[in-house]
């Protein structure tokens, strides 16, 4: 985040990445633990001694290595925990990861998944997906290609706040989950407005209104428990956390010839819906979305481990895509639009066909099909997002 790019680190020693991805972690621990106390001290962090001269707004923070060169950062702790570092430091980049971590525009993650930096900001790059050599951009929408051609957007995500992250900085008090009881759970917004003054608001949680994870009177006939939803809703927070994002289907879901599931577009590639026996029902497209990758039988995507997981969109996703293109690239007025897709229409059209229907590189938000989501609503009702082809 801005808070904490702003590290100086000497030359010496360990490369400049991991020095400074290390005083990160440390600051972050520091922040927490140190703002509020009523005197500040010294700590330390395996080989790494910390300093702290006062407490909450002003105080001065030291990091000292014991085993390498002086690592110092001096700055300026704020009450919140935010560290504004000191201008007087000349060197203040955490460098890049080693060659071998990293891959640039147009290259292919091989032995692993990679790391992608553009923008001054860092996409995880799944193996065997490619990134796109036009469309590099994190912050107007960074696509990549899967092995069989299916193409997906990254939604940069800070993962400490869980704000989607704009152009020039985190966004703030748009997070996209928090934590009760251990357990994580959607932050779900209303969006209103159009053109430029287009703002978000958060729901209200409601046990019995608009919340995810959550169960509906239908699960339990699908083989679908409310543990189960809780324990993939984890997973997917504790994801994003973990890489800083996730990837949303440039495209709506369509079938390929063997019925497999993908995010492709062009001629004759119609989107799947709740009508076609293979995604029958939300049931039907929940399932058939969970076999582009992880472990269930006839997925689409496979590596010899599996490093990609998939499922259907939740809400809190959904929203935070939006919270994110509305601080990011030049398609933010898109997103209460009403005429950019061809709408009254008697059939679906082809993913992707209407170029004017896309924000930030993801196609159809506004028509063709309704997006399907994880979220649900009173006791029986999952949530739909975007227009629609049909209204």
């Amino acid at each position: 985040s801005d808070y904490y790019e702003k590290i100086y680190v000497s030359n010496t020693g360990e490369s400049a990445y991991n020095r400074a991805n290390l005083v990160e972690t440390i600051m972050k621990k520091i922040a927490k633990e140190y703002v509020g106390n009523e005197a500040g001290g010294t700590k330390e962090y395996g080989t790494y001694t910390v300093t702290i001269s006062g407490t909450g707004a002003g105080a001065t923070i030291t990091i000292q290595s014991k085993t390498k060169s002086s690592l110092k950062t001096v700055g300026t702790m704020q009450d919140d925990g935010k560290i504004i570092w000191d201008d007087n430091y000349t060197s203040k980049t955490q460098g890049n990861p080693p060659a071998g971590d990293t891959i640039q525009a147009g290259e292919t993650a091989t032995g692993g998944n990679k790391k992608y930096i553009a923008d001054g900001k860092t996409a995880v790059i799944p193996e065997n997906f490619t990134v796109s050599s036009t469309e590099s951009s994190i912050n107007t929408g960074l696509v990549v290609t899967g092995p069989d051609g299916s193409e997906f957007v990254w939604i940069p995500i800070d993962k400490d706040t869980l704000n989607p992250i704009g152009a020039t900085a985190v966004l703030e008090n748009k997070e996209m989950a928090e934590q009760v009881d251990g357990k994580w759970r959607g932050i779900l917004y209303n969006f209103t407005g159009s053109g430029t003054t287009i703002t978000s608001s958060k729901k209200t949680y409601s046990t019995s209104s608009y919340r995810e994870p959550g169960d509906v009177s239908a699960d339990s006939s699908n083989g679908i428990t409310e543990t189960a939803l809780q324990n993939e809703y984890n997973a997917i927070i504790n994801s994003i956390k973990s890489n800083g994002g996730f990837y949303v289907g440039r495209y709506e879901s369509s079938l390929d010839g063997n019925n497999k599931i993908q995010s492709k577009g062009g001629t004759n590639i119609k989107p799947t819906s709740a009508n076609n026996t293979n995604t029958n029902k939300w049931y039907g497209l929940y399932a058939k979305q969970q076999t582009y990758a992880g472990n269930e039988t006839g997925k689409t995507y496979t590596v010899t481990t599996d490093k990609v997981n998939s499922t259907m969109i939740t809400g809190a996703c959904y929203d935070a895509m939006l919270n994110w293109a509305l601080n990011s690239g030049s398609d933010s007025a898109k997103v209460m639009a009403s005429t950019n897709a061809p709408h009254n229409l008697s059939a679906t059209v082809d993913c992707g066909s209407t170029t004017t229907d896309k924000i930030n590189n993801i196609f159809d938000l506004e028509g063709n099909v309704r997006e399907w989501t994880s979220e649900a609503n009173s006791t029986d009702n999952r949530v739909g997002r975007g227009r629609s082809l049909l209204y």
